[in-house]
């Protein structure tokens, strides 16, 4: 939870290897991958080789990252404004 966390405050390139076995890391690497353009490994096939290559091509990606929007890191002031608008 907290590598997600810290790849979206910072909008860094990432390589995720989420365990199979855990459905929460998988299900949030497949957001990063939507929301963060992060790319995927497989836990149980990929190889060494297969990690190099993908690291190596994430940090060779060009372009603009995605950004995270600001209010997701703003849920005790979202959550008073909305206390507030419908009080």
């Amino acid at each position: 939870y907290n590598t997600c966390v810290e790849i979206m405050k910072t909008g860094k390139k990432a390589v995720l290897i989420p365990h199979k076995r855990d459905i929460e890391q998988l299900y949030r690497a497949k957001m990063m991958r939507d929301l963060m353009n992060s790319s995927l490994l497989d836990y149980d096939t990929m190889t060494p080789k297969d990690n190099a290559e993908k690291i190596i091509s994430k940090e060779r990606e060009t372009g603009q990252r995605p950004r995270t929007k600001n209010e997701w890191f703003r849920g005790i002031d979202r959550t008073a404004d909305i206390i507030r608008r419908i009080s």
